[in-house]
């Protein structure tokens, strides 16, 4: 599954009447919508009846108006006297609000990359690069893998934000797991400790699933202590069910 379809079938991402329109620039409308969405505020926005604060956003029939509302309400949005719904949001804009509704304070344009790094939101190159490159205009499909990326990575108080919207009721852990394969990027996970101690200043991508099977492979060939240690480290359980599961995986893949 895509990231787009991940996030539809858990509800976060509604897409258009034209389908999901992943190459089309994202509006200021549609990234409020899905920030307020995704860090588990949309009931919150959608019971709230006071006005949106913009004076070019007043019709409450306007798809948008609860969660501009909220946005503006709770900072997220910056002080103006207009939203421009229709306009074009950069990524370090998109990112600084998404932070700001993930309860960091004090976040600005100058220092959003450093805080998205810190959080874990901007956890692989591609999104890096939207959100570092001046000027970017951020497409949908790039809303999609940050909106993505935030449910692993942490809010200003700690926590995760998927586990949030799994306390929240926005779905359910065995929903996520089921359409995230989300053991592969809990806490303590192999790819989560791994990823944690690589560099945070350059630019690089690797695959910690790659790494798994190739460690996974010196375990079969090793004994006692060693490979007692390269399974723990691993986080496998059972190294003659997780051969067979590779063996599937490949299968399937050819």
């Amino acid at each position: 599954l895509t990231a787009a379809q991940i996030l539809n079938e858990l509800g976060l991402f509604r897409g258009t009447d034209r389908g999901f329109d992943l190459e089309k620039d994202v509006t200021l409308a549609e990234a409020i919508t899905m920030i307020v969405r995704v860090t588990g505020h949309e009931n919150e926005a959608m019971l709230d009846s006071r006005g949106a604060g913009f004076a070019d956003v007043v019709d409450v029939a306007h798809w948008a108006f609860p969660y501009v509302g909220y946005g503006k309400r709770n900072g997220i949005i910056d002080e103006t006297d207009m939203f421009r719904p229709s306009e074009s949001i950069t990524g370090a804009e998109f990112a600084r609000m998404m932070l700001v509704a993930m309860g960091y304070k004090d976040v600005t344009l100058d220092n959003v990359y450093d805080v998205g790094i810190k959080s874990g939101l901007l956890a692989n190159n591609y999104i890096k690069l939207a959100v570092d490159t001046e000027g970017y205009n951020l497409k949908r499909n790039d809303m999609v893998e940050l909106c993505y990326s935030s449910l692993f990575s942490k809010t200003a108080d700690g926590h995760i934000l998927k586990d949030l919207l799994i306390d929240k009721g926005v779905f359910t852990k065995d929903e996520f797991d089921g359409l995230t394969l989300a053991e592969c990027f809990d806490e303590g996970s192999f790819a989560w400790t791994l990823n944690e101690k690589m560099p945070k200043d350059v630019n690089y991508m690797f695959s910690p699933f790659s790494i798994k099977v190739a460690l996974a492979m010196a375990a079969n060939g090793a004994e006692g202590q060693t490979r007692e240690e390269i399974i723990n480290t691993l986080g496998i359980d059972d190294l003659n069910s997780y051969n067979e599961a590779i063996l599937e995986m490949m299968k399937a893949y050819n």
